[in-house]
This record gives C-alpha cells, structure tokens and sequence, in this order.
C-alpha cells in the first residue's frame, strides 16, 4: 500500500542538508512549532487553540512529528504530516523527512466515487445524435 501511495505522490521523502549544529537547529525548530497533539480527532479543534506557530507537533531531541494547523475558513484540507529524523555529521545536519498526505477516512469517500461515477454519467449523459 505504501508502495502504491508513493508511486501517485501522496507520500514523499525529502532529505535536507544544513551547514548548522543540531541543538542550534532544534532552538528555532522548536521556536517555530506548538506542542501537542496532531491525530485526525484533535486537528479538528485547532482553530480554537491559542497557538501564535503555524504549525503544531512534537518536536523531539531525535526525531519531530508536525502538521500544519488549520485556521477559521481555510478551504484547504491539509491533511499532510511531517515526520522526520536527525543525523549529525560534523558540521553537517542531515534531516530525513517524509510527507504523508493520505488520510485513510477519506476511503470510504473514494469508493463512493469509484461506485457511483459510472452509474451516473451512463444515466445521466445527454444522447449522441
């Protein structure tokens, strides 16, 4: 399945460089990021949070978790999560990322329009003449 997610560009990995010592990075990361929760149930309640961040996760000596938070009347439904992971090397920061963007109950929607669609264009389509 993860193979097949991938394959139509709902998860992503990227792999990031940065000439910056890791517990610099984890400040401002951590700066940049609210505390909490990110499950499907609690992001629903983001835009009645205080947070001033845009975005909202955990962020972890080793390892961040971290979705974007939603606002009042924003038509985007962002699903996407963030999670990632640290390597030092030196002088060098290497952060792995990956980016999932499926949310699985969004599936019963989309056997819903695999079922329907054909039925409805073959009963409501305009004649040929």
């Amino acid at each position: 399945m993860k193979e097949f997610l991938q394959k139509i560009k709902l998860i992503d990995h990227l792999t990031t460089e940065l000439e910056i010592q890791k517990s610099d990075f984890l400040s401002n990361f951590k700066s940049c990021v609210d505390e909490g929760n990110i499950g499907y149930f609690f992001g629903a309640f983001d835009v009645f949070s205080s947070g001033k961040n845009e975005y909202k996760g955990h962020v972890g000596y080793d390892s961040f978790e971290i979705k974007r938070r939603r606002k009042f009347f924003d038509m985007h439904m962002n699903f996407a999560i963030a999670k990632g992971k640290y390597i030092q090397k030196v002088t060098t920061l290497i952060i792995n990322t990956e980016i999932n963007s499926f949310n699985g109950m969004m599936i019963p929607f989309y056997i819903f329009i695999i079922i329907f669609t054909p039925f409805l264009l073959s009963h409501f389509s305009l004649p040929i003449i």
